[in-house]
């Protein structure tokens, strides 16, 4: 008796644990992390519409897998870790842009963007950070650089950030312009 609950334990606690080898010592993997080249959130965007989220990356292994994008709302504690996988595996350099929509709100609203490139094998980039007021009224028209007008044209992906509501029915909220 023993001995069957003694293997029934093993074989149990064998089916838990997992081993994975560290991507940096499967041959083939890639050792350099991918570079973050720029990036650009424009700095004040009106509430109820889409914010473009432009990144530019490279990876000298060519296995560039997509992008860590994390949202935090001013506030209160509402963040939110994504990552935004590129369509297909394999590249060497990508240049794009991420969506994020706004919904209507009543009052003015702070967001920080924060960015990372990441490859196949779990390397990151360094982190660029951007700040973002979403309301509505007095904000000025953002230009987005002339540098990401083709960047706009290739959608790598789309946020659905749920954010933190201060009033009932900001959703029912009609701004008009």
């Amino acid at each position: 008796m023993k001995r069957c609950c003694f293997l029934v334990f093993l074989v149990f606690i064998a089916g838990c644990v997992s081993y994975r080898t560290p991507p940096s010592l499967v041959a083939g993997k890639s050792t350099t992390p991918p570079e973050l080249v720029d990036s650009f959130v424009p700095p004040a965007v009106w509430s109820g519409t889409r914010l473009p989220i432009f990144v530019e990356a490279s990876d000298p292994d060519g296995d560039l897998a997509g992008f860590r994008v994390e949202v935090t709302q001013a506030g209160g504690n509402m963040f939110e870790n994504y990552f935004v996988p590129l369509k297909r595996d394999g590249h060497l350099m990508v240049k794009g842009c991420i969506s994020l929509d706004i919904p209507n709100l009543i009052d003015p609203e702070y967001l920080t963007i924060s960015i990372q490139a990441v490859d196949n094998s779990g390397h990151r980039s360094m982190v660029k950070v951007h700040r973002v007021t979403v309301g509505f009224g007095r904000i000025s028209a953002n230009k987005i650089p002339e540098k990401w007008t083709e960047a706009r044209k290739n959608c790598i992906g789309h946020i659905f950030f749920e954010f933190e509501r201060q009033h009932d029915g900001e959703d029912d909220f009609k701004i008009y312009r």
